[in-house]
């Protein structure tokens, strides 16, 4: 039996550090051996933060040098900035996020 999510259970997915590591080395086209080169740190190092084993010791020099190598914004590598849609103070804002059915769940 399948089940359809109602519009009112809408599940926005979180990205973790691996998903933003492993799409910002996709989207620069290199394998990980070459990235990880590029990051100064050992191939199976860099793997293991991709597979969300591991993280970096100091995350924001990492996520500074990715912003020097690609110009991806070390704020959305860090997961701190993100261009989805944001709600407001205002009522527009707020409909704004119910049209897109991102509102909070209610029991």
């Amino acid at each position: 039996m399948t089940s359809t999510p109602e519009a009112s259970a809408a599940v926005i997915p979180q990205w973790t550090l691996a998903d933003r590591l492993r799409k910002i080395r996709q989207m620069a086209g290199m394998g990980q051996r070459d990235f990880s080169a590029q990051l100064e740190v050992p191939p199976s190092r860099y793997a293991q933060w991709e597979a969300g084993n591991n993280k970096p010791r100091d995350v924001v020099a990492v996520a500074r040098r990715i912003e020097l190598l690609t110009g991806v914004p070390a704020s959305w590598t860090l997961g701190v900035h993100d261009n989805g849609p944001r709600p407001t103070a205002s009522d527009e804002g707020r409909e704004v996020v119910r049209r897109l059915g991102l509102e909070p769940r209610t029991h």
